[in-house]
C-alpha cells in the first residue's frame, strides 16, 4: 500500500533518477536531452514556492512515484488552476494505489489553494489512452488537444 508525502531535499536524487526513467520510457521525450541540474532546480523551486508542490509515493520505504504540481492564475483571470507538471509511477508499481493517492493528495492541495480547475495531462505518449481513461474514472473530463511539431 502506497503512502504519499511531500518531498524533501533528500528525495531529490531519487526523483531526478526517476525523471530520467520517465524520459527514457517516453516515445515523445526520449529524443530530448536530460539535465539533472534542471531537474534539481525545478524540484527545489516547486518545493519552496507556495504555488508549487512535489509529492512522493512510497511503498515499503522506497519511492515509487512522484507528482509535481503548480497552482497559478490564468492570464485573463484571477481564478486559480492547479496543473500537474509530472505524474510518474515506476513501471513495477503501476496498477497499485500510488497514482490514485498522488492525484488525490494533489486534488486536496489544489482545493486548499482555491483552484477553480485541476488539470492532468498525458504528455509522455506512454499508454496514453489507458492513462486518459484512468483519469476519467477519477472524474476528469477531456479538454482540448495537444499537438506537437518537432523542430529538430
Amino acid at each position: 500500500m502506497a503512502k504519499v508525502r511531500r518531498a524533501v531535499g533528500a528525495d531529490f536524487p531519487t526523483l531526478i533518477a526517476m525523471g530520467r526513467e520517465m524520459r527514457d520510457e517516453s516515445p515523445r521525450f526520449a529524443r530530448l536531452g536530460y539535465s539533472p541540474e534542471r531537474c534539481h532546480e525545478l524540484l527545489a523551486g516547486l518545493s519552496t514556492s507556495p504555488q508549487g508542490l512535489v509529492l512522493v509515493a512510497e511503498q515499503d520505504g522506497l519511492i515509487v512515484g512522484m507528482l509535481l504540481g503548480l497552482a497559478s492564475r490564468h492570464f485573463f483571470s484571477d481564478d486559480i488552476t492547479a496543473s500537474e507538471l509530472v505524474v510518474y509511477v515506476a513501471p513495477d508499481a503501476r496498477g497499485g494505489s500510488a497514482a490514485v493517492k498522488l492525484i488525490r493528495h494533489f486534488e486536496a492541495w489544489a482545493v486548499e489553494k482555491g483552484a477553480a480547475d485541476i488539470v492532468l495531462g498525458v504528455s509522455t505518449e506512454v499508454h496514453a489512452d489507458r492513462t486518459a481513461q484512468f483519469y476519467e474514472r477519477l472524474g476528469y473530463l477531456p479538454s482540448g488537444h495537444s499537438l506537437i511539431k518537432r523542430c529538430a
